[in-house]
């Protein structure tokens, strides 16, 4: 008898659980929303954009190019060097860079500490690798 009243108390939990409808909640999106993202209505101008998640309309502070830009940049703005190579993954980022002149290996990390610095103040979300040939 206990197992028929659990089993009928599970049923129900399990019923309930499963016939909520998650379509009225805040962040949920149905097929419908998707496929509507850049389609104007009534309230759109030809002036407003139709999809602000489209790539062409992210506009100039965005992404790796940008970001490798002022990377070189900043790494160029120390006199006698020069960038080779900027490579960024995910969050580390490595510049390769020539130097007008011989180094000895304790010249050689002052000047690498120096390039970091200087491209970290450009763009301090990576994690600054610097090799210098």
């Amino acid at each position: 008898m206990k197992r028929i009243i659990m089993a009928g108390i599970l049923m129900t939990l399990f019923m309930t659980a499963c016939g909520q409808g998650y379509e009225n909640f805040q962040g949920s999106t149905t097929r419908d929303d998707i496929e509507n993202l850049s389609v104007k209505d009534e309230h759109t101008s030809e002036a407003e954009i139709e999809n602000p998640r489209s790539m062409d309309n992210v506009g100039n502070t965005w992404g790796l190019k940008q970001d490798r830009e002022l990377m070189k940049e900043a790494a160029n703005q120390v006199p006698g060097v020069t960038v080779k190579r900027v490579i960024i993954e995910a969050g580390q980022a490595w510049v390769t860079v020539d130097v007008d002149r011989k180094l000895s290996s304790d010249e050689k990390m002052d000047w690498t500490k120096q390039i970091k610095e200087a491209v970290y103040k450009a763009v301090p979300r990576y994690n600054i690798n610097v090799k210098i040939r």
